[in-house]
């Protein structure tokens, strides 16, 4: 995952992985997704977090959904 300050221009490309990875079967890698998600809306620049807002959002949407650990939905909250 790309947590580095200014590598957001690499988070296009990885946003497609970051989907699938929110979909794991891991209920950790599934915290792990939700826990970086969490940096990147607090920590990103603000002109990358406007490219990037609504894709990170349903992610974000998605934990909150999450039917098996009431952690990783707490923690989307």
């Amino acid at each position: 995952m790309i947590v580095a300050r200014n590598a957001e221009e690499y988070l296009e490309e990885a946003i497609p992985e970051l989907k699938m990875t929110a979909n794991d079967r891991s209920q950790d890698v599934r915290m792990m997704v939700i826990t970086v998600v969490e940096y990147w809306l607090t920590n990103m620049d603000i002109n990358s977090l406007k490219k990037f807002e609504k894709d990170l959002m349903l992610l974000l949407l998605n934990g909150v959904a999450e039917p098996l650990l009431e952690d990783i939905s707490d923690k989307s909250q």
